[in-house]
């Protein structure tokens, strides 16, 4: 159901809307404390799960030309002429990603960047090097998925959207551990193949799911002419550098902790805390497209803010909770089977995290409304000043030898509070100028 103008748009109705999507992204979260559940079963865990993080830390980075097509299929998705010409660029974008991760996965390329820019050790850099192989096709479905996911939120027809993440995280636990501990594959080459499978499983279903959506919007005829490709492009491609400057957190923290006195283990340390924070999270990610996909009228921005500041409050609240000793420790060492030392390591970075939830409504929000009027160029500003105030706060923790995992925690705190100053300001102004939906409004 996608509010009208006859529509009171109010909480009950966004939470119904925001529910599949939310568990979408709650459910997928769960996927890299599953993987870790199944290293941590294994020998040379801690080495494992550091170079899962680099793995993923780099295939996270590449995957970038497609993981917002998501928001550019929800916002441009209005009929059918444009359904047709989406579904051509996203052919083009997933290639892309095909190419990027070939490039780097099977030349000497991957060398330089893990070991001289990343400053990975080397048991690191050779434990990751097959994974990232195999994921070479993880991006170019992951791609195809997100863009009907957008149809199915444009017509509001989301329920499957759950379902489909719940067939992922089912095929990437199966996988992972019949092939670990029932094929006897290396717990990474296992994890890896699990990614992938998964990934290709749930895009088969999606691609399933999303023909009602799909049908819809084909019936729906353009009242101008149809979006080119240059269009599109424009949409979108201030999207992919805002997700480019974002995915360069993951490297810049991996190469932090690379330089730590104990690499190995605060980068192994630093998965375990940052997937529950992650996971606590993940259904701020949802709001967005909430936000975009009904966001039209002015009388419901104020409605739109309380339900994005609710649902990041009470995250928040859950996290602090999750902070607390006894219960933290019971999660890392009682359900992920993590050690006591490496559950020492992780707890703080949890209390200093307890703020990320909220902070994510917050930008949620203020993301949804400017993508709304096609001002996508602000969330790239946005972006360049949180992480570039990250990264100021990492290299002077490296150059006042701060604990590691104290200055990648207070890192990513500050550069999330400067990244919602900066959105908060562009929507404030762009409120008080004329909104400029472009391309938004064609169709």
């Amino acid at each position: 159901m996608t509010p009208g103008a006859s529509t009171n748009l109010n909480t009950p109705l966004l939470a119904r809307l925001f529910t599949p999507l939310a568990l979408s992204w709650v459910f997928m979260a769960l996927e890299q404390p599953a993987l870790n559940r199944i290293l941590n079963g294994l020998p040379d865990f801690e080495l494992a799960k550091a170079a899962l993080y680099l793995v993923m830390a780099l295939a996270l980075f590449f995957e970038s030309p497609v993981i917002d097509l998501l928001s550019t299929s929800t916002a441009l998705s209005r009929n059918s002429a444009n359904v047709v010409r989406l579904r051509q660029f996203c052919l083009l974008t997933m290639g892309v990603t095909i190419v990027l991760n070939g490039l780097v996965g099977f030349t000497p390329l991957f060398d330089i960047i893990a070991t001289q820019w990343l400053s990975q050790p080397a048991a690191v850099v050779e434990a990751s090097r097959t994974p990232f192989q195999i994921m070479l096709f993880w991006a170019a479905f992951i791609g195809w998925r997100r863009c009907h996911h957008g149809f199915m939120i444009r017509s509001g027809l989301t329920r499957a959207i759950g379902v489909g993440t719940v067939l992922r995280i089912v095929v990437l636990i199966a996988v992972g551990a019949g092939g670990a501990y029932g094929l006897g594959l290396p717990g990474l080459h296992a994890v890896a193949w699990a990614l992938l499978i998964s990934v290709i499983a749930e895009t088969a279903f999606t691609h399933w799911a999303a023909r009602p959506a799909v049908a819809q919007l084909m019936r729906q005829e353009p009242t101008g002419p149809a979006l080119s490709f240059g269009e599109i492009a424009r949409f979108h491609a201030p999207q992919t550098a805002t997700t480019l400057v974002i995915m360069l957190s993951a490297p810049a923290i991996s190469m932090a902790l690379g330089r730590s006195a104990d690499p190995v283990a605060n980068q192994s340390a630093w998965t375990l805390a940052f997937n529950l924070i992650w996971l606590m999270r993940a259904a701020t990610y949802a709001l967005p497209e909430l936000v975009i996909a009904h966001g039209d009228r002015a009388e419901d921005a104020p409605v739109l803010w309380r339900f994005c500041l609710t649902v990041g409050l009470s995250l928040s609240l859950g996290l602090a909770i999750l902070s607390v000793p006894p219960i933290g420790h019971a999660v890392f060492q009682g359900i992920l089977k993590s050690s006591p030392e490496e559950s020492a390591r992780a707890l703080p970075v949890i209390l200093m995290a307890t703020l990320l939830p909220l902070l994510n409504g917050v930008m949620s929000f203020y993301r949804g409304m400017l993508t709304r009027v096609g001002r996508t160029m602000s969330r790239l500003y946005a972006i360049f000043a949180g992480v570039t105030s990250m990264l100021v706060f990492l290299v002077t923790s490296i150059w006042l030898q701060w604990p590691g995992l104290v200055g990648a925690s207070v890192a990513i705190l500050a550069g999330q509070i400067f990244e919602a100053a900066v959105l908060a300001w562009a929507w404030h102004r762009a409120e008080r100028g004329p909104s400029r939906p472009r391309v938004t409004a064609a169709g």
